[in-house]
């Protein structure tokens, strides 16, 4: 029998943590999965350049760094420079800029305002 590499392993877990996700076994303790280019720091510390992300943390890029950030049918860009939280269902923008891309209506804070996708009209 063949073993696993780590592509292979690390497809398997994002295949099983979606999946669950779409079945509501994460309802209070949201997951997403980073992946950094360059130096980027998860809740103050040097991050892995791919690393499991839950509800609460915080996620810093430098000048000269990106993050991309998977949670369920969301995709979501941390420009270098930039400072978010990840809410589980949501983004928090604290510095810098962030792209969303969402199927699954993610949430954009940024100071007072909250910004939600426009629902889908069908013609």
């Amino acid at each position: 029998m063949k073993s696993w590499g780590l592509r292979q392993f690390l497809s398997f877990v994002l295949v099983m943590s979606f999946s669950c996700a779409s079945l509501g076994v994460e309802s209070s303790n949201a997951r997403a999965v980073l992946k950094a280019s360059g130096k980027v720091q998860v809740n103050g510390n040097a991050g892995r350049q791919i690393t499991t992300l839950f509800s609460g943390d915080v996620i810093q890029t430098d000048e000269n760094s990106a993050a991309n950030i998977i949670a369920g049918g969301s995709s979501v860009l941390v420009m270098p420079g930039a400072s978010v939280k990840f809410l589980g269902h949501g983004m928090e923008l604290t510095e810098g800029g962030m792209a969303i891309a969402t199927s699954e209506a993610m949430t954009a804070t940024v100071d007072d305002l909250i910004i939600t996708p426009a629902g889908q009209k069908l013609s």
